[in-house]
């Protein structure tokens, strides 16, 4: 029977437990249906194209020869770069119906780069290596870099936790969301974002977005509380009277909803002085409180769906 192979170029790593290698699901892209397969585990500590090629995990045929040596890093906890669409019976071909599919296969990968890091809370590959911005010649300087003497390890690289590994369930449920064309929760997604601008010490985004997911999770709590007593335009009313996250806390505290404690000082506050004020000088350990708080609500009053959860399956970190 007639088989295309293609490969889809993952934004990013994501680092992924044993049991996703080898995984093949069924996903629609573009109008078409495809076998999408997770890679294998090859040799000299690379992933291998599904499925392996010889006993020594050399690359399977079939695939496009740009796709060897690609597919990932073999590790104690792979990371998946690739991701491989099988076609049967038919095929793509060049011209303009590959350009068009091509388009749809960037909308599908960015798709299940977002469900990947909402079941990841944040970002799912490594950092980058963590050298500093500057090289100074001679003894007595720290670090080295291709004969250079630099700065290896700058502040913020042990404040950067790894990865959450995601297992074959969260991949297979990733797939099935960006099949659908479904985009995940606002708020989530807004937590991912705030997490990896942590990372990378850009506070001031990390706080706009942690408070921006806070609105969008409080508000989606309010609309719930607020509608068990009144109508859709009552509480659409209610709503636009408290404008802006500080006011939407005051109401939830008047519904008696549950708020974190200290949320102003954690979180209004700042996100008020980055916005209003231009504030640039804030430090890490606000940060991380104000993603805490934010998280807090977030889960509170957006939690994901009960489809987006396996059932009996306790997951690892």
């Amino acid at each position: 029977m007639e088989e295309q192979r293609i490969v889809v170029f993952l934004l990013e790593g994501v680092r992924t437990a044993k049991d996703a290698l080898g995984l093949e699901k069924t996903v629609t892209i573009g109008g078409i249906t495809f076998r999408a397969v997770l890679p294998v585990e090859g040799r000299w500590h690379t992933l291998a194209a599904p499925p392996a090629g010889s006993q020594d995990g050399e690359q399977a045929s079939g695939w496009p020869s740009l796709a060897s040596g690609t597919w990932g890093e073999n590790a104690p906890d792979p990371v998946i770069e690739c991701v491989g669409l099988v076609l049967d019976g038919a095929t793509i071909p060049p011209g303009d119906e590959h350009i068009a599919f091509d388009h749809a296969a960037a909308r599908w990968r960015q798709l299940l780069r977002d469900w990947l890091t909402v079941a990841a809370e944040g970002p799912t590959d490594w950092a980058e290596h963590y050298y500093g911005a500057t090289a100074f010649p001679g003894p007595g300087y720290d670090g080295d870099y291709d004969g250079l003497d630099v700065p290896y390890q700058p502040a913020q690289r042990v404040h950067r936790c790894p990865p959450r590994r995601l297992f074959a369930w969260e991949w297979g449920h990733a797939l099935e969301h960006a099949s659908a064309g479904d985009q995940p929760p606002l708020a989530r997604m807004l937590m991912t974002t705030a997490v990896h601008a942590a990372m990378d010490a850009n506070w001031r985004v990390a706080i706009i977005d942690a408070a921006t997911a806070t609105e969008a999770a409080l508000t989606a709590g309010l609309v719930a509380k607020l509608s068990a007593t009144l109508s859709p335009s009552e509480v659409e009313k209610k709503l636009k009277s408290y404008r802006m996250l500080g006011k939407r806390i005051e109401l939830a505290e008047t519904l008696n909803m549950p708020i974190p404690a200290g949320i102003r000082e954690d979180l209004v506050e700042p996100r008020n002085a980055v916005m209003h004020e231009g504030a640039g000088v804030m430090d890490r350990d606000q940060v991380k409180a104000a993603i805490n708080a934010a998280w807090t609500v977030v889960r509170q009053y957006d939690p994901l769906p009960a489809c987006c959860h396996e059932v009996g399956s306790a997951q690892g970190t």
